[in-house]
């Protein structure tokens, strides 16, 4: 027969005699651990004034599930105004924008923070306004038309890539004949001048693209720029809106003039300029600067000496160039038109002297402030861009005059020699224009 001795684990109560005591002979049972339920929540690893910084998104992030796309009836019940999206907003230090020349399609538009070789792309599909809204109107005090923007999905609600392009065909419509009469006579020869300018052959416009008739866009003259979308309620109102429609504002604003178009128009004009001509008949002038800023003064506003003239012209008013400039020019003085050779000569010679004393060195600082700022790679800003418009039209101003400058011939021998230097002073305005061109060229 065997005998077994029980064993007794550590769980076991040690009793006054040295002996331990099983458990269920009088000793207490050790308390059972508490289990938690694997779907119980967890107590959360970072404190609660940290919660900000996680599982946010940003309001204008693209994508159809990101908040509801909205009726603008039912923005006036909640009495809600939308938001703008920041990068259909005016330009602002530090923040991306779109750069936009309203003539093209959306497809040449570029954003700032981007590859300059490529288009926009980032931002395309983003919402227009938050809350999202199924449609609404464009405004601006460039034109008179409301143009309606409508959703291109109705699970995403207006986007920036539905609103220019909306915007781009909007100003491709045909102008009407009575809204064309209706136009006040000032503007009505600025939008024909813009509108053979668009049709032109130069880089910076469709060119023989755009159909023969007055579109929206040659309306727009030269501020064809987009300038962003900004809320206007007064101009809103004005224009019939009521506050069941969403309804902005767009900035037109003036596009800066192509160097190279620049450039080619004035070569185009000085070769027109040294052609020989029949004698007795005028002589071609150098071509005007069409793509001018509209607050600038415009070449074609200032007059030019001609036969039948009997003043020097007044240079235009300057704005305020880029430091303190050594320019004063003087008031008309009265000259009589030159009758001999002599008196041809002393007028070329005059001209050229008022170039080199107060033209030249505004040239000479301009062209030292765009090297300075190719070498830091700083963009022109607009002051430095209405100085370009200023000495550009003075540059052809000064060419005008010395082209129109007329050489009687009396004797052979000085006719010549006036006709000679006249060329002579002509080339000195022109190598004074290439250096003029190549520095805003390499800058720009």
């Amino acid at each position: 027969m065997v005998f077994v001795t029980p064993w007794f684990g550590p769980t076991a109560t040690l009793w006054p005699g040295g002996y331990y005591t099983p458990h269920g002979m009088g000793a207490p049972l050790p308390p059972s651990p508490i289990r938690r339920s694997s779907s119980a929540p967890h107590e959360p690893t970072f404190r609660h004034d940290e919660a900000k910084h996680f599982d946010k998104i940003d309001k204008f992030a693209g994508g159809p599930n990101y908040g509801p796309v909205l009726e603008p009836l039912v923005l006036k019940k909640l009495n809600v105004k939308p938001d703008i999206n920041p990068l259909l907003g005016p330009q602002k230090e530090g923040s991306p924008h779109l750069t936009w020349n309203m003539l093209f399609p959306t497809a040449q538009c570029q954003r700032s923070d981007e590859d300059p070789r490529t288009s926009w792309r980032e931002g395309r599909d983003a919402p227009a306004t938050w809350p999202r809204v199924m449609r609404l109107q464009i405004v601006s005090k460039a034109f008179p038309w409301v143009f309606d923007i409508h959703a291109f999905n109705s699970a995403t609600g207006v986007t920036c890539g539905d609103l220019l392009d909306r915007i781009h065909l909007c100003l491709q419509e045909r102008v009407s004949q009575a809204q064309l009469d209706s136009a006040p006579a000032e503007l009505k020869g600025v939008m024909g001048e813009a509108y053979r300018y668009n049709r032109s052959p130069e880089p910076d416009v469709p060119g023989g693209r755009l159909p023969n008739t007055m579109l929206r866009c040659d309306w727009l003259a030269f501020d064809t720029t987009f300038g962003g979308i900004v809320r206007n309620d007064k101009l809103a109102k004005e224009r019939g809106g009521t506050q069941a429609r969403v309804t902005f504002e767009l900035l037109c604003l003036a596009r800066a003039p192509d160097a190279a178009a620049t450039a080619r128009r004035r070569r185009r004009g000085l070769s027109q300029s040294s052609a020989r001509v029949p004698r007795g008949q005028a002589r071609p002038r150098a071509a005007s600067r069409e793509a001018v800023l509209p607050d600038q003064p415009s070449p074609v506003d200032v007059p030019t000496i001609n036969v039948e003239d009997t003043t020097v012209p007044t240079p235009p008013t300057a704005p305020p160039p880029l430091s303190r400039s050594t320019s004063q020019y003087p008031q008309t003085t009265k000259v009589h038109v030159p009758e001999t050779e002599a008196q041809a000569l002393a007028q070329i010679e005059g001209i050229l002297q008022q170039m080199r004393q107060r033209l030249l060195p505004d040239v000479n600082r301009f062209v030292a402030h765009m090297d300075t700022a190719q070498s830091t790679g700083r963009p022109p800003t607009e002051l430095v861009v209405n100085d370009h418009n200023r000495l550009s039209g003075l540059l052809d101003e000064t060419l005008a005059q010395l082209d129109a400058v007329p050489v009687k011939r009396s004797e052979v021998q000085k006719w010549r020699e006036a006709r000679e230097v006249r060329r002579s002073a002509i080339r000195e305005v022109q190598e004074l224009m290439s250096k003029f061109d190549r520095a805003w060229s390499s800058a720009a």
